[in-house]
């Protein structure tokens, strides 16, 4: 039992690290088209920080909330930020029109 929890956590680990892996840069360029050549290095700057408290606040959040309501809420919860996104993105384009 242990081995397999040990593999099903590595193999977890391993698809959030690609995932995270394919996303940041993907992100980086969006942010940096969206600025003067000048400012890219703040830019960039910002971006990796607001990254870092998003990654640093996201899983002691998901525990609180798995820890009160069970897995299935973390995944909600996920699907509830995911769809806010969504939102905020239409909004976004919506002002830019």
């Amino acid at each position: 039992m242990g081995r397999a929890n040990r593999n099903r956590r590595a193999c977890g680990a391993l698809v959030t690290g690609l995932g995270c892996a394919l996303i940041f840069p993907a992100l980086g360029v969006e942010a940096l088209k969206r600025v003067l050549p000048a400012n890219r290095g703040s830019a960039m700057g910002a971006f990796v920080a607001f990254l870092d408290i998003a990654y640093g606040f996201a899983g002691p959040a998901a525990g609180l909330v798995a820890g009160q309501f069970g897995y299935a809420a973390v995944y909600l919860l996920g699907a509830a930020c995911a769809l806010l996104g969504g939102g905020l993105i239409v909004t976004a384009r919506s002002h830019q029109a």
